[in-house]
C-alpha cells in the first residue's frame, strides 16, 4: 500500500512538470494583435530583434481582484485626469484590449476614493461652483463615469466627504460610499483584492 502511494506521488509530479515544460515558453507570450501593434509603433532593438521579442506579457489569470486607493490630488500632465483615475482606466483598458477581458468575468477594480483626492468626486457643476473653474474637473468626472458603466464600483469616503464639506448630492451620480476610505481599503486587501497604491 505504501509503495503505491510513492508511485502515485511520483508519477503526478512527474505529471506537473511535463505539463509546466509543455507551456513553458507561451506563458508570457502577447496576442499576435498586440505584437504586431508594437511592432508597428516601437520598431526593433539595435541588434535587429523586434519589440515583441523582448515584449513579456501577463500571464492571463482568472479573479484579478484590484483595489485602486485613490488619495492624492495629483493630475496626470497630458489628460487632466487625477492621475489614480487615469491608473484605474489604464488598468480596465489593459485587461479589455490586451488580454481580451471584460468585468466581471475575468477582473474586477473597485476605486476607493478620500484624501485629497476627494474634491475631484465631485459632479462638475459643484466642483466649479466651490473652485472658480469652469469644467475643472470633468476629465476626472468622465473617466469616473466610463469606469461605473463597465460595472467598476467607485466608492467615497464620508470621512473625507465631512472634512471637505461634500454632501451625497455633490456627488458624481452613481457613487458608492464608505464611512472610512483607508478602513475599505484595508478591507479589500484582507479579502486578497491587490491595492494599487500609484
Amino acid at each position: 500500500m505504501k509503495t503505491n502511494s510513492i508511485i502515485s506521488l511520483a508519477v503526478s509530479g512527474l505529471l506537473l512538470v511535463v505539463a509546466s515544460s509543455v507551456n513553458a515558453g507561451s506563458k508570457y507570450d502577447c496576442p499576435e494583435a498586440a505584437k504586431a501593434a508594437m511592432d508597428a509603433s516601437f520598431g526593433s532593438t539595435v541588434d535587429g530583434k523586434l519589440t515583441s521579442d523582448i515584449t513579456k506579457c501577463l500571464t492571463v489569470r482568472e479573479d484579478i481582484k484590484v483595489v485602486v486607493n485613490v488619495s492624492s490630488n495629483a493630475i496626470n500632465g497630458k489628460n487632466g485626469i487625477v492621475q489614480q483615475i487615469n491608473n484605474a482606466k489604464n488598468l480596465a483598458s489593459n485587461y479589455e484590449d490586451m488580454y481580451g477581458l471584460s468585468y466581471g468575468e475575468g477582473y474586477k477594480i473597485a476605486v476607493v476614493i478620500h484624501g485629497s483626492a476627494a474634491k475631484f468626486a465631485q459632479d462638475t457643476s459643484v466642483f466649479d461652483a466651490k473652485s472658480g473653474t469652469v469644467n475643472g474637473n470633468l476629465p476626472t468626472v468622465n473617466t469616473i463615469k466610463d469606469l461605473m458603466s463597465k460595472g467598476i464600483h467607485v466608492y467615497m469616503c464620508q470621512n473625507s466627504m465631512r472634512a471637505n464639506g461634500i454632501a451625497t448630492a455633490d456627488l458624481i451620480p452613481g457613487m458608492e460610499e464608505v464611512p472610512s476610505g483607508v478602513t475599505a481599503v484595508t478591507d479589500f486587501g484582507m479579502r486578497r483584492w491587490v491595492v494599487l497604491t500609484p
